[in-house]
């Protein structure tokens, strides 16, 4: 009290007239949606809050936003604890958005609602805000300034500036679930309970979905025995019968407290929508939010290719992906990128059919003139952020909700423009190989070459004992490599003077030898040595028998 009385004397003597902001009870400028969401400037909004215990008339009040002033008058009236909003559309047309469509339940009609019943129906007025900067004033009957509210930068799109309390000159950004609280209380004012959430991470993991959500205690009392329920409840066109999946306990929480919670769930489909639900508290803006959720037909659509190292005179990078599911998607708002940045697949609607294979390319005309045999369709994207070639890097694919669809992690390239190619000819989708020609296979299935890829060099030979005399049986040997897939790999047939009498042109997991030397000429019975040269690293050696 005696600082406080202090502050107030130093004020009078040097001449301050009216009380600074929020300092005294009265009508205050309590929140401001400057950066809109998206584009639609008529989105913009100013709210006032009575923080009196006494009804006030705003009749000879007025707001001044830059040059322009905006009156208001006896119709407008304000109960203790009050809330008015002044917007610059109230509600929608065919040319842009109002407020009653994004903060209300979009009838054209305001009142029709629980929440739009709460507050008198917004003020239309004629005023802009500046993203990057701006002030609200508020002056009273007298013309004295009883109120503002400032900022001095834009923030996050779509996120209000508000007062940490009515009481408090501290504005920050709403740290609301849906950006903003109009007709509310503000999201940074503290209350006795308050238990909210948001959401921190959405995976999926071996066709389940992996959500995580950070709970924060951000009320003045300790918190026990809250309940987290997570409800099924599907797109609107679902039709789905909403179904509780998990109800999870939340520890105690003192003040201050965050946590994570991490809980799976398997659900149908490609997409669902969950609602994750903590019980009423004085604050129950945050204690509710939606999630999409990745579904066991998740991916939509999936990476297939890629060629990061482009050579002998080709100079484009290029990236395969494939639509899996049964309909079309649009990819308008899907992204790619590298281990460090995401960009942007399309600028305008684009549909990638069902089945489709589509090809995102860093130059498009080039990629046509290498590929002249290529029927398919290729986008070039607005940016393009260049891959590795021998070092380790990242290809990512992520959809409209900021989900990860796919991605692939390499640590080399391949000369003589081999692809990155995925296995599409067996069941194990997830493995990568280079493809079994230069220049790969865009818009077509992948023929795939897979190298050695296991811990440690080892043969297997099955039969040890061979016959490739022509009568259809043991006609051939198998030879199975297992080795690490980062080391070069040689593999040869000698024969017991230690001649070179078969070379391999390439090493797989799996080779065939039918017999024959270099020049398809049928080798004498005896022994011969199967020889694995590891470039780096410890080679291996097997024998086997050409018999009768």
């Amino acid at each position: 009290m005696v600082a406080q009385s202090i502050k107030i004397l130093l004020w009078v003597l040097i001449g301050i007239t009216a009380w600074p902001p929020h300092l005294q009870a009265g009508v205050i400028v309590n929140e401001v949606l400057a950066n809109e969401p998206g584009g639609s400037v008529t989105l913009e909004w100013i709210e006032l809050y009575n923080d009196s215990s006494d009804t006030v008339s705003l009749d000879g009040y007025r707001l001044q936003i830059k040059t322009k002033s905006f009156s208001l008058d006896s119709t407008n009236v304000m109960i203790p604890g009050g809330f008015l909003i002044i917007c610059r559309k109230l509600f929608t047309d065919n040319i842009s958005p109002g407020f009653e469509e994004y903060w209300g339940d979009n009838s054209a009609t305001w009142g029709n609602t629980n929440y739009e019943s709460l507050i008198p129906e917004p003020l239309v007025a004629s005023f802009s805000l500046t993203n990057s900067g701006g002030q609200v004033e508020l002056y009273n009957s007298s013309d004295a300034l009883v109120s503002e509210l400032s900022w001095v930068e834009s923030g996050k799109d779509g996120y209000s500036w508000e007062y940490v309390s009515p009481t408090s000159n501290e504005t920050n950004q709403s740290i609301d679930n849906f950006g903003s609280t109009p007709g509310r209380i503000n999201s940074l004012t503290p209350v006795p309970y308050d238990l909210g959430m948001n959401i921190a991470d959405v995976q999926s993991v071996h066709g389940e979905a992996l959500l995580t959500l950070n709970i924060i205690n951000s009320g003045e009392n300790v918190i026990d025995n809250a309940l987290l329920s997570l409800t099924e409840i599907g797109f609107e066109a679902d039709n789905l019968i909403p179904e509780t999946l998990k109800v999870i306990n939340v520890p105690l929480m003192t003040v201050g407290d965050t946590i994570l919670v991490k809980c799976t769930l398997s659900l149908a489909g490609v997409y669902s929508v969950v609602e994750a639900m903590l019980p009423d508290d004085d604050r129950i803006s945050n204690n509710c939010c939606n999630i999409i959720v990745p579904g066991i037909e998740f991916p939509p659509l999936i990476l297939t290719e890629l060629l990061a190292n482009p050579s002998d005179g080709f100079h484009c990078e290029w990236v395969e992906i494939f639509n899996r599911c049964d309909s079309n998607i649009n990819l308008i708002d899907f992204q790619f990128g590298d281990s460090i940045k995401l960009q942007q697949i399309s600028a305008e609607s684009y549909d990638i059919i069902s089945g489709e294979y589509l090809v995102l390319a860093q130059n498009t005309l080039e990629f046509l003139n290498y590929y002249p045999e290529y029927n398919g369709r290729v986008i070039k994207p607005p940016a393009w952020s260049s891959f590795n070639n021998n070092t380790p890097d990242v290809v990512r694919l992520v959809d409209q909700f900021g989900i990860e669809l796919d991605r692939l992690s390499y640590n080399q390239t391949f000369p003589s423009n081999h692809t990155w190619s995925r296995d599409e000819q067996t069941s194990n989708e997830q493995q990568w190989g280079s493809s079994e020609n230069p220049r790969g296979t865009p818009g077509q299935p992948n023929e795939t070459f897979f190298g050695p890829n296991s811990g440690m060099a080892n043969l297997n030979i099955s039969p040890k004992v061979f016959s490739p005399d022509g009568d259809g049986l043991n006609e051939s040997v198998t030879i199975s490599v297992e080795a690490p897939p980062e080391r070069e790999y040689k593999l040869k047939i000698y024969d017991r003077q230690g001649r070179t009498v078969y070379t391999f042109d390439r090493v797989r997991d799996e080779n065939i030898w039918r017999g024959q030397g270099n020049s398809g000429n049928r080798l004498p019975i005896g022994i011969y040595i199967i020889y694995l040269e590891v470039v780096g690293g410890e080679s291996t050696k097997e024998t086997v028998v050409i018999a009768r």
